[in-house]
Parts: structure tokens; C-alpha cells; sequence
């Protein structure tokens, strides 16, 4: 949307507003832009509140979704008023804080926090219990940039890609979630409310806003309300078929959420009729050419298990592995197979459904499974959770005979919250903002005592870290983000890469305090020339130029009208400068007024 000295640009078409884009002259602020401190953002995390009127109620509440609409923060379904009294009421439905920040979105750089996830689960209509869900979904999904290789193509490529949202453990029956006649499609509360507030959060937070950046192949997503979100039958699985969270390396009674690509739509194949052999046959094969969840209805995977002895989901995966199209044995490489997930869904009869089909990065299973944690209204979900923010995070910075920064030192306090468990020690890592890469996270020697971290910016023999790019990048001050997190004993978080369960958090995923690279100043420099002008006026121009430790600069030059021998102070960006002129063109005194 252009507004003010753009609004021009709203009646020039896509291509010339792109070409004005790229050649157009930054404006001051664009070239200057201010650093990130902790103070400027603990300041942008303070909410301003609207007030929308009306005739009636829903007059004032329609004006607000015309609103939302135009500012692209609605999802063009009805939204849920979020009033200050509804988002305080949603955030009682868990016991993590209003401002954990639990990671950054790779995309645009939107920071997620419990209670931004909470007011987009207010405008969704989800309900309050529905919380620690798109809590732990919302938290996978952040995570899942640690690893550079899960979430960014599945929701902006130019392909038909999607995301699925599983649930498993206790939680989904005691939210009602339908797993029968009608799993994929509209009407349950559960299915739908949850989805579709996990969507809104990556729509808004994340300022994936549509139709422009948030969209695939142009046209749009299957399941894009609500992507596709759906727990496990697990009342029907057979004796011997873990869930879903126990597969994932979780206990059976503990709920998770699981993320997956996948592209296009289910493909099914055979039903009760055509024989459970054949529905595996058919099934298989398209397996062995995709990363896939396979979904049985219960009834064929009972089958299985009575008539053919696949008396388990990991034998159902060997199956796979070991047999061709036609059932025949073949010995194959385990592949893709050994990782290829098994679920039991739906009614009876029914089709053996395959969702799938997303490589990337040469992996071909990129999932991942978080615990459910810090519930308050339901009895799943009540898991000890993480530790909250480390407090008091501190970067100083190492300077070289050069003034060029080689090492940042990382302080903080303890968390204010262990997360029901104690603390065991603390994992540093680092963000770059430019394209939201993350290094891996790194345990800091010292366990539970540790209270600070070295890291090393440039390359050298032994470092947790090197920063090849960190000081050779100019102006740049504000992309670069350092992180620290308490862990505690819960297995928090776990995830598939090719055809191994990786436990990435086996000492929990604390909340991260983060604090922005920012360069230390180290001089001020003022220039000043005079030109002659008609009669006895004169040009005065001012240039201020601030040199950083990363070798960076930053000029503020400004022109002023004035008459021979003229004394005075002027203003020149952030600085106070004194200039005394001699005749037409010489300067007598110059300094920065302190």
C-alpha cells in the first residue's frame, strides 16, 4: 500500500512499481536506519489499541474485519474482535509468559511471542484450551529455521506446496478432534480453529501477507484457512501400533504437535473392498519416489496386522522397504521407507492415503515434533515446560590494535522460571537478519553454572563459532543477532532428517534472550566548506562522518545559507556543530558541540 509522497505509485502497474523500487533513491531513513538495541525492541513489543464504532455491535465489529482486511492482517473469513479482555483470557490457558520470545521468522523477520500468538488465536476463534497447541506448533515452526532447510519453500515457493499439522498423545480426544468420517474436512472446532489460527500466525507474524508473497504457483494453497490439521485414531490402533508421539522418540502420554511439507493434495489408493494387500502394494509404490505420511483406516491396518503379521508401525516400514509393486520380495535400500510415517486415521471402509512428496535440500524428510507443554485447562498437555528467558543478556565486544571487533562476550543471569525442572546448563547460537540463517546451537561449558560465552569472529583454530561475514559486511549493524536459552530435562523437540529421528533438544529448548550486534562508535569527524555566493552570501555545507569498529561509516551533510564572517552553531543530523567563517571562503574554528 503506498500512502503519502508514494501514493503515485498505487495507480503505476506491478513492473513499474518494481523497476521504481529497485532504482528509485533511498530516502534518509532508508540509508540511515537506526540500530536494533534491546530497548527498541522491548519498546516495539508494547501494543497500541484501536477503537472501532458502530451503530451496533456487529456494525463496530464489521468495521474492524473491513479494516483488517484492508491491512491485510485477515484471512477474508469472519475474525474474532481481539479485545484486551478476550487475549487476557486466551493467555490463562497456559503457564508461559506473554513475552517469551520463542524465535524469528526466516521470511520477513517477524518475532514470535506467546502473546502475538495469542491475539491471532483470538481473531482465529480458537479456543482458549486450543492454546499450548498452536503454542508448540508455532514453536516448531520457528525452530525449524535452526536447521535452514524445513519451512521456507513449503510456504512461499512457486510450487503447490503445503503444510500438515498432526496431533498425537491424549490431547486430541480431549479436544474433540474428529478423526473419523470427514478427518480432512470442515465443521469439527478442533481441526479447523486450531489450523487455522496456527495459519494466521505465520500470515501475520510472520507479515506473510496475501496474495503477493504468501501464495504458491499463484494461485493459491489447498487447506489454506486451516492448512491441513488432524490428530491420530488412537483408540483404534491396533495392540502393538505406538502413536505418533511415542514414534517420535516421546512417551505415549505425552501430546505433540508434528510439522511436515507436502505437496498437492492425498493421493488414495485402494479401499476396504480392494483388498488390503493391493492398497499396499499400490501405496508402496508411490512411497518409493516421495517423502510421505501414510494414513491408514483403522480396519486396514487391523488387516494388516491379523492377516499379514505387520504387528507394528516400524514392520509396516520394513514392509515397504523390502517389497515391489507387485508384493513380491525384493531387497531395497531402506531409503526413504525407513522414515516414512505410519498413521491411523478415519473411518471405515477406506482408502490407504499417501501426503507427501516434499524434498529439499537433498533430505527427504525434513519434520518435526514439539512437545506440548504448559497447559492449564486441559489435562493433556501439562508437561513440564522450558525454562523461561535468561535474564540480563549482555554482548561486549573484543576490539584488535585496528579497532576491528574479534570477539563478542556473552553475559546473562538465570531464568526467572526453570520450567518445572531444574536447569541443566545453557546453549548459545546466532541469527544473521538478512536471510534469517542460524548457526547450530552450541552447549556452553560450565552446565547450569555457566553465566558466560566467548564467541569468536573471526576464523580460527578451535572456536565454538567463526563470523567469516560478521565484520566485512558494511552497514549492516542491525542484521546480526546473538541468543541464549536455559535447558532443563525435557525432551522438547524432535526431528527427521533423512531416515533418522534426530532428539535436536534432548535438554529441552529454553526460551532465547537476544541481543543485535551493534558496532561500537569510534570517531566523529566534522568538515565544513565555504563557497561565495551573490553580494555577501555565502554557502556553508556541513559533513558529519561516524566511523565504526566494523569499518563502517555513516555521513550527515547539510547546506546552509549565510553571510560573510559568519559565526554560529547548526544543526547537522544528530550533532550540534560550531562553525566560525572568514571572509568568502575559509574557516576560522570548527567543532562538535558536546
Amino acid at each position: 500500500m503506498y500512502t503519502g509522497e508514494r501514493a503515485w505509485l498505487a495507480e503505476k502497474t506491478p513492473f513499474e512499481q518494481a523497476v521504481w523500487g529497485l532504482f528509485a533513491p533511498l530516502t534518509e531513513t532508508e540509508a540511515n536506519p537506526p540500530p536494533i538495541t534491546q530497548e527498541t525492541f522491548n519498546a516495539a513489543k508494547a501494543w497500541e489499541t484501536k477503537e472501532f464504532t458502530g451503530a451496533t455491535y456487529g456494525a463496530a465489529a464489521q468495521a474492524f474485519n473491513d479494516y483488517a482486511i484492508a491491512h491485510e492482517f485477515s484471512d477474508g473469513l469472519p475474525l474474532v474482535v481481539p479485545t484486551p479482555e478476550l487475549v487476557e483470557e486466551m493467555l490463562q490457558a497456559t503457564t508461559r509468559d506473554r513475552n517469551e520470545v520463542l524465535g524469528m521468522f526466516k521470511m520477513r523477520g517477524g518475532i514470535i511471542t506467546i502473546e502475538k500468538i495469542a491475539i491471532n488465536a483470538v481473531m482465529a476463534g480458537a479456543k482458549p484450551e486450543y492454546l499450548p497447541v498452536i503454542i508448540a506448533a508455532m514453536e516448531a515452526y520457528a525452530t525449524g529455521w535452526e536447521f535452514d532447510k524445513m519451512w521456507y519453500h513449503p510456504m512461499t515457493s512457486g510450487g503447490p506446496f503445503n503444510l500438515g499439522v498432526v496431533i498425537s498423545g491424549p490431547l486430541g480426544a480431549e479436544l474433540g478432534f474428529n478423526v473419523g468420517t470427514g478427518w480432512a474436512g470442515a465443521a469439527n472446532p478442533a481441526n479447523n480453529l486450531i489450523g487455522r489460527a496456527f495459519r494466521m500466525c505465520i500470515r501475520n507474524i510472520g507479515q506473510n501477507t496475501t496474495p503477493r508473497i504468501d501464495t504458491t504457483n499463484r494461485t493459491g494453497r489447498l487447506y489454506d484457512h486451516t492448512l491441513l490439521t488432524f490428530a491420530e485414531n488412537e483408540a483404534y490402533l491396533p495392540e502393538g501400533w505406538k502413536n505418533h508421539s511415542a514414534m517420535m522418540g516421546f512417551q505415549e502420554d505425552q501430546s505433540t504437535v508434528t510439522l511436515f511439507g507436502f505437496v498437492g493434495s492425498m493421493t488414495g489408493y485402494g479401499d476396504e473392498s480392494y483388498g488390503v494387500m493391493d492398497s499396499l502394494r499400490s501405496s508402496r509404490e508411490n512411497v518409493s519416489t516421495n517423502a510421505n505420511f501414510v494414513i491408514f483406516p483403522p480396519a486396514t491396518a487391523w488387516a494388516a496386522q491379523e492377516d499379514y503379521g505387520l504387528n507394528s508401525k516400524e514392520a509396516v516400514r520394513e514392509w515397504y522397504a523390502t517389497h515391489n509393486a507387485t508384493g513380491g520380495t525384493t531387497a531395497r535400500s531402506a531409503g526413504i521407507y525407513g522414515a516414512t510415517h505410519i498413521l491411523v486415521v478415519g473411518t471405515d471402509p477406506g482408502s490407504v492415503l499417501n501426503v507427501g512428496g516434499f524434498m529439499l535440500y537433498g533430505q527427504t524428510l525434513v519434520y518435526q515434533t514439539q512437545l506440548i507443554s504448559g497447559a492449564t485447562l486441559t489435562e493433556g498437555g501439562r508437561d513440564a515446560t522450558v525454562p523461561s528467558t535468561p535474564e540480563n543478556f549482555v554482548v561486549d565486544y573484543v576490539y584488535d590494535e585496528d579497532g576491528v571487533a574479534i570477539q563478542a562476550v556473552l553475559t546473562w543471569e538465570e531464568p526467572l522460571s526453570d520450567g518445572g525442572m531444574p536447569i541443566t546448563g545453557y546453549q548459545v547460537n546466532w541469527i544473521h537478519g538478512g536471510n534469517r540463517q542460524t548457526a547450530p546451537w552450541t552447549a556452553v561449558p560450565g552446565g547450569a553454572d555457566a553465566r558466560t560465552f566467548t564467541v569468536n569472529l573471526r576464523p580460527a583454530a578451535g572456536t565454538y563459532f567463526t563470523y567469516p561475514n560478521l565484520v566485512d559486511r558494511k552497514n549492516d549493524t542491525w542484521e546480526f543477532f546473538f541468543k541464549v536459552r536455559a535447558t532443563n530435562g525435557v525432551l522438547n523437540a524432535a526431528e527427521i532428517s533423512g531416515n533418522n529421528i534426530t532428539r535436536t533438544r534432548v535438554s529441552g529448548r529454553g526460551a532465547w534472550a537476544m541481543n543485535p550486534v551493534v558496532f561500537e562508535l569510534l570517531s566523529v569527524t566534522p568538515e565544513a566548506f565555504v563557497t561565495k555566493q551573490n553580494g555577501n552570501k555565502n554557502l556553508l555545507t556541513i559533513k558529519i562522518t561516524e566511523y565504526y569498529s566494523d569499518k563502517s561509516t555513516v555521513v550527515f551533510e547539510e547546506e546552509f545559507q549565510i553571510s560573510n564572517n559568519a559565526a554560529g552553531t547548526y544543526e547537522v543530523g544528530p550533532y550540534l556543530v560550531y562553525v566560525d567563517t572568514k571572509g568568502n571562503d575559509q574557516i576560522r574554528q570548527l567543532y562538535i558541540v558536546e
